[in-house]
């Protein structure tokens, strides 16, 4: 299992061909478009996204270490990276190359078999890797990811709010968004960055801020909840 194993599974589909990878979990917020563009006409055999991240997060990303735009070594979420660069989930391979690599790969310290160590690989068989820096992105496999997500959403786009009937006499502050079919009792306050599912029962005086609340869930009177 692992990041480079879901990578092979493509091997009969890509055959010969250049290919994008881009891991599911991962956001490009900004000028997706045109940073695609950038690695895929790059020349060198991979092409990879990366951005600026704190230093407090670089052991929760995959990090890159640099020289003159070409990567040196990436870090598989390491605290001994010497970077402030964080992969942003996105390579384009000019060829099949990185197939034969994966095949050679050794399973991780956390028994995967991970892209970031066979793109190392790569680099030890004197094959290039050019890294471009892209302004921002958001890794929404952590629970402060899908939150960060979440707020960026809610700030790009007006939802409508006219799921809750008027009747009831809740406390709304933007953004938030609400989904279909749900049961909110009255005194219940909902905001800001609140993204609600369909089917939500949320029972009498409940607080809601800075939360993802998913489809079907139940929430009994009272609570709090927050981040």
């Amino acid at each position: 299992v692992g990041t480079a194993s879901a990578t092979k599974l493509t091997k009969s589909f890509v055959n010969r061909e250049p290919f994008l990878l881009y891991l599911a979990d991962t956001i490009i917020p900004y000028n997706l478009e045109e940073n695609l563009q950038r690695i895929i006409l790059n020349d060198s055999e991979i092409g990879l996204l990366s951005a600026k991240i704190q230093k407090n997060n670089i052991k929760n990303v995959g990090s890159i270490e640099v020289k003159d735009d070409f990567v040196i070594k990436i870090n598989e979420k390491s605290l001994d990276s010497k970077t402030d660069l964080g992969w942003a989930g996105v390579a384009f391979f000019k060829s099949s190359y990185i197939f034969k690599i994966i095949d050679e790969l050794n399973p991780s310290f956390r028994n995967e078999f991970e892209i970031t160590e066979a793109m190392n690989l790569v680099l030890n068989h004197n094959r290039k890797i050019r890294n471009y820096i892209c302004e921002k992105y958001i890794d929404a496999g952590t629970i402060s990811g899908i939150l960060e997500l979440n707020n960026f959403i809610l700030n790009q786009h007006k939802f409508s709010r006219n799921h809750i009937p008027k009747t009831l006499q809740n406390e709304l502050k933007n953004p938030v968004y609400i989904g279909t079919n749900c049961d909110i009792d009255d005194g219940v306050s909902i905001g800001p960055f609140v993204s609600i599912g369909n089917d939500v029962l949320i029972d009498v005086n409940v607080k809601i801020e800075q939360s993802v609340i998913m489809d079907g869930a139940q929430i009994s009177s009272n609570q709090k909840i927050s981040h």
